[in-house]
C-alpha cells in the first residue's frame, strides 16, 4: 500500500515483533491477520508486503512464506544475506525474485540491500548498520545494490529519535538517491 504522501511502501511487520520461527504456524497466521487489520484500520487500505522481524525466514521458517501468501500479501521483505544471520537461506539472489509455492502460488521477494566488497556482504538495508558505517560507504552501496533492482531499506521509529540525526540525515539522501 502506498502512503498517499510519498510513493513509498507500507507493509506488514508483524503484530508482536517475534521471530517467525519461534511461533507455531497458527500464532504466525494470528499475527499476520492482526497485523494486517491495524495496518487496514489506520491507513484505510490493507498492506501488500511483509517482512518478518529480525530476518526470521531462515531455513527452519521458509514455510511461512505460504502462510503470507495465505493471507493475501504479494511480497516479502525477509531474506538477507548477512554474515550475523545463522541458518539464513542462501544464495539470497541480490534483486527482486520469486518463491514458487504451492498449487502453482508465488510471492515475490525483495531482499535487503546488501553491499558487497569482493566475497564479503555488508549489510546495508537497516538504520542500526547505518550508525556503524561512514555515510559515503552507505550511499555507495546503495547505489551499487539498486543496480540489482529495488532494495528494501528500513529504520524503527526509535533509530530516529533526536539522538540519532544521523539516521535521519541518511534517509533523506536515500530518498533522494531511490528517486
Amino acid at each position: 500500500m502506498r502512503d498517499r504522501r510519498a510513493p513509498r511502501e507500507i507493509a506488514s511487520h508483524g503484530y508482536t515483533h517475534r521471530r517467525l520461527f519461534d511461533r507455531t504456524p497458527r500464532e504466525l497466521a494470528a499475527g499476520i491477520a492482526a497485523s494486517i487489520e491495524l495496518i487496514g484500520e489506520l491507513t484505510v487500505s490493507a498492506p501488500r508486503g511483509h517482512r518478518a522481524p529480525a530476518f526470521a525466514i531462515r531455513r527452519q521458517g521458509a514455510r511461512a512464506f505460504e502462510l503470507i501468501a495465505d493471507h493475501g500479501l504479494r511480497y516479502d521483505s525477509s531474506l538477507h544475506d548477512s554474515p550475523r544471520l545463522p541458518e539464513r537461506i542462501r544464495p539470497a539472489a541480490p534483486g527482486p525474485h520469486r518463491v514458487e509455492l504451492s498449487a502453482g502460488r508465488c510471492l515475490w521477494e525483495l531482499p535487503f540491500a546488501v553491499g558487497r566488497l569482493g566475497a564479503w556482504s555488508i549489510p546495508l538495508g537497516d538504520g542500526a548498520d547505518w550508525h556503524l558505517l561512514p555515510g559515503r560507504v552507505v550511499r555507495g552501496g546503495l547505489a551499487g545494490a539498486a543496480r540489482c533492482g529495488p532494495q528494501a531499506i528500513y529504520a524503527h521509529p526509535y533509530e530516529c529519535g533526536p539522538r540519532r540525526t544521523r539516521v535521519l540525515e541518511l534517509l533523506r539522501a536515500l530518498v533522494v538517491l531511490m528517486s
